[in-house]
């Protein structure tokens, strides 16, 4: 019983960078132009953050439109949040990529749902969840982008859409890979999300 247990903490050794807070923007950070013209954005980051947790540096995965304010929402990230480093399965700290999106919005209008990096459609999801659902995970992937390996990325998620999820990243997903700053891909772990919806 030990040494099975012993296993499963051996084999979930593999996370994704963690940021130190949350919520790293405010509210009095919203470009007072953007105010003024009734601008809403939506902008997905990307963080790549060395193996001793500090962030190297930040790319947009989906623009908000505006070069300038992709540049500012990059800049506020690696100012203010610093990072716990990915770890590979053997608890190994290595190079992650943070991958979050960010809203700015004029008053609680509920934004666009967020699709996954894929989605997957299934005949019933668990009790208790409704369509869409969002897993999030560690994947871990070559200099190539190709995923080796995957673990629940937060606490509380279904057990079982984790393993799916898992199972279908490694199978057929393709990662952008890290790079260094001299351009050379590397291996590390990223954050990855699956979408799960209802037949």
């Amino acid at each position: 019983m030990l040494f099975s247990m012993l296993i499963m903490l051996l084999a979930s050794q593999l996370s994704a960078p963690v940021p130190d807070k949350p919520s790293w923007v405010r509210s009095d950070d919203y470009p007072s132009q953007y105010i003024e013209a009734g601008r809403a954005f939506d902008i997905d980051l990307r963080a790549t953050i060395r193996a001793d947790g500090t962030p190297q540096g930040c790319s947009i995965e989906k623009s908000s439109g505006e070069l300038k304010f992709d540049k500012y929402n990059c800049g506020l990230l690696l100012s203010r949040v610093k990072f716990k480093p990915a770890t590979d399965a053997s608890g190994q700290p290595i190079v992650g990529v943070f991958r979050t999106r960010v809203f700015w919005m004029l008053d609680f209008t509920k934004p666009k749902p967020q699709l996954g990096d894929i989605e997957l459609t299934i005949a019933k999801l668990p009790a208790g969840l409704k369509s869409p659902t969002w897993i999030e995970v560690a994947l871990a992937v070559d200099g190539a982008g190709k995923p080796s390996d995957c673990a629940n990325g937060k606490p509380d998620q279904n057990a079982a859409l984790v393993k799916t999820a898992c199972s279908q990243l490694v199978r057929s997903y393709r990662a952008i890979p890290a790079r260094l700053p001299n351009g050379e891909a590397v291996p590390s772990v990223q954050t990855a999300k699956v979408s799960f919806l209802n037949k």
